[in-house]
């Protein structure tokens, strides 16, 4: 039986899904239980069918985050197709650069995104049909797609140090060993009530799709409004007695600066999963305050290889190492090499959740080591104790912020379409574990910041939004000639 077989029966296990048990649920009292949803997914399988998309190929979902959509990416994967999940709030230029570089065979498109995405389509040429499909979606086929391998289960489109997004291949074995690992290490008490946090073009998203399955949970699906919302989202947390929480430590510091938890119970709580950026001690404590009956986990991984190591936290640990929570130890599925050719050991991961690879480029992205497969996270690690790593820095530009990987090179690459515009270098600053964007700019015209912000929204990902915007006549260069980033700092515009 292959991975696909087997992760098939997982999605679609009869015992679950003839059942009433509530699967899928919203805060506005909008509920499908395993058996209405299998209904469903079952109706987007004939659709699809219907319109006769290839097999082994991409079928992109052009959507908001709600229900509908967690069942459409059900039944694509079910139709033998992978999902490729779009973010609607990204501007059109970049979802026109994915498609462009995903050729999907079909777009599950949600009906306020139909008349913008096919006058652009129309621009390039492209030739589409299109149909009606599922609660308020058309359905998108092209008739130049891309072919892939069957086992490709879902592509995730991430920032590139090139200036553009780049496209994450992950297969049926990848998820089946993830999810599977997950259901080994967070059953100690056994959950019910999952919540999705997570965008679903965000690796933290595959977690929540299909964990909950595993255990015949429920998974409330938290609306894009609500988890901009700080109270509303401790409010949700603890009035629907959730009891696995999964996010980034910038959501965790953001509820506890601005969720006023303190009026919540949230003794219901019994697994909180931490990712995406470094996490801190005093983050973690200030969390057990609230979060009493929980179990904390520090789960490491960049979208190339999904959770790689992970550390269930012990708080007398910090007196082993204070620097900052560390990110633990390979999981099961995982193999780790260090390289110590630098002052730091450099992380290269291996092992059954490693990706496919990046579309379009199978094979520059790897290392052979050994005669294996393995990735180069540009992650620097320090051993810590008891086997443990912490992650240190980075070895290249790449920026961490709320959860997202930002290159700086697509920012860059996105300011210099302004008219006038001759170079422009990105940097970060940390203020209290904060993460501030600033763009240096040199050009014939000088622009104000409101519209820069405007032009950034329309051109690169809500998220690579610098905070400040500096026009200056020329960079600073330390003595090696290069350019001197703690200067430019100091250059930072308060306008």
């Amino acid at each position: 039986m292959t991975f696909k077989q087997i992760f098939f029966q997982l999605l679609q296990n009869p015992d679950k899904f003839n059942g009433d048990l509530p699967f899928l649920y919203n805060t506005k009292g909008e509920l499908f239980s395993y058996k209405q949803a299998n209904a469903v997914i079952q109706t987007i399988l004939g659709k699809l069918s219907i319109a006769t998309i290839p097999t082994a190929t991409v079928v992109a979902l052009y959507s908001e985050k709600n229900m509908a959509a967690v069942l459409q990416i059900q039944g694509i994967m079910l139709s033998n197709h992978a999902y490729l999940p779009i973010d609607s709030r990204s501007p059109l230029s970049r979802i026109l650069n994915i498609l462009q570089q995903a050729k999907p065979s079909a777009i599950i498109v949600q009906e306020q995104f139909v008349e913008r995405l096919t006058q652009e389509l129309k621009k390039t040429e492209t030739n589409f049909s299109i149909a009606d499909f599922d609660f308020d979606y058309k359905l998108f086929v092209f008739t130049n797609y891309n072919t892939y391998h069957e086992d490709l289960a879902y592509i995730l489109f991430t920032s590139g140090s090139t200036g553009i997004p780049k496209g994450i291949m992950h297969s049926y074995k990848s998820v089946l060993a993830f999810v599977n690992w997950c259901g080994q290490t967070f059953s100690t008490n056994i959950p019910s009530k999952f919540i999705s946090i997570a965008p679903f073009q965000f690796d933290l998203s595959v977690h929540d799709l299909f964990v909950p399955l595993l255990h015949s949970a429920s998974l409330l699906l938290a609306a894009e409004n609500e988890t901009s919302n700080s109270r509303l989202m401790a409010q949700i947390i603890s009035e629907q007695k959730i009891d696995v929480v999964y996010s980034t430590p910038s959501f965790f510091n953001w509820l506890l600066e601005t969720g006023r938890m303190e009026r919540y119970d949230f003794a219901e709580v019994k697994s909180v999963l931490i990712a995406g950026e470094i996490l801190r001690w005093e983050t973690v404590k200030r969390l057990q305050k609230y979060f009493t009956q929980a179990q904390f986990y520090n789960l490491y991984g960049p979208t190339e290889t999904n959770v790689c190591l992970s550390y269930k936290i012990n708080f007398a640990d910090e007196e082993k190492y204070n620097k900052s929570v560390p990110i633990g130890v390979p999981c099961n599925y995982s193999q780790m090499k260090l390289s110590k050719t630098e002052a730091e050991n450099r992380l290269f991961i291996g092992g059954a959740t490693l990706m496919d690879g990046y579309v379009n480029n199978n094979i520059a992205c790897f290392e052979n080591m050994d005669g294996k497969k393995f990735y180069n996270t540009g992650d620097l690690l320090e051993e810590t104790f008891e086997g443990n790593y912490a992650f240190v820095s980075r070895a290249d530009a790449m920026i961490k912020r709320n959860g997202y990987r930002i290159e700086p090179a697509e920012i860059e690459t996105g300011l210099k379409r302004l008219a006038g515009v001759r170079h422009v270098i990105v940097v970060s600053q940390k203020e209290n574990d904060t993460v501030k964007l600033h763009a240096f700019i040199i050009s014939d015209q000088k622009y104000e910041t409101v519209f820069l912000k405007n032009f950034c929204v329309t051109e690169i990902h809500y998220a690579m939004v610098p905070d400040s915007f500096t026009f200056i006549e020329s960079f600073p260069l330390n003595k090696n000639h290069k350019t001197d980033t703690v200067e430019l700092i100091k250059l930072i515009s308060v306008s």
